[in-house]
């Protein structure tokens, strides 16, 4: 419970200092086509966050995020690790959406085909991830934050555990072409 503490109060201090992102005078510095990659994400935290095996496992991920086709909405695709053997790849949509010049608020589905490892058993290959960020732009191309995501076989094959990752995300805008 402690280690759940201390990366939630990290959290919050990066969160309380704006005063260093870029202004509202700063463009964004680059938006690709809804069809291309305009971002990328890497990630890494805690793979397992509840259960029997909770916080014993850890993650990794990239993450390719496409420019907006309609609103706020954006293709994404991407792949993870984690340390007991799982891994799933995944594609789907996310909503990106600026609270305020410096802070983003993203929500993402995407179905994807995943291979269980040895902690945690999803059931079938078919399965459901969805994630909830909370990112700090950092510079005009950079931003740094946190998720949650959920990943299961949507009640689709008994039994239907599910599992949780909480993450650190770093977020790379203006890909080279």
């Amino acid at each position: 419970m402690s280690k759940l503490r201390a990366f939630v109060a990290g959290t919050l201090l990066l969160a309380a200092v704006p005063a260093w992102c870029s202004g509202p005078e700063s463009p964004v510095a680059f938006q690709a086509p809804w069809w291309g990659p305009e971002s990328s994400v890497l990630y890494a935290g805690f793979y397992g966050i509840r259960g029997p095996q909770k916080w014993e496992d850890a993650v990794a991920g990239l993450e390719f995020r496409g420019g907006p086709f309609w609103w706020q909405l954006r293709l994404m695709a991407g792949a993870l690790a984690a340390s007991d053997g799982n891994f799933f790849v995944y594609a789907g949509l996310l909503a990106d959406v600026p609270v305020a010049n410096f802070l983003h608020f993203i929500l993402s589905f995407a179905p994807g085909l995943g291979a269980s490892g040895t902690d945690h058993q999803l059931g079938i290959p078919l399965d459901f991830r969805s994630t909830a960020e909370i990112s700090v732009r950092l510079t005009a191309e950079t931003r740094l934050g946190i998720s949650f995501s959920h990943i299961s076989n949507g009640k689709l094959a008994s039994p239907n555990p599910g599992v949780e990752t909480l993450s650190l995300t770093l977020t790379v805008l203006a890909l080279p072409y």
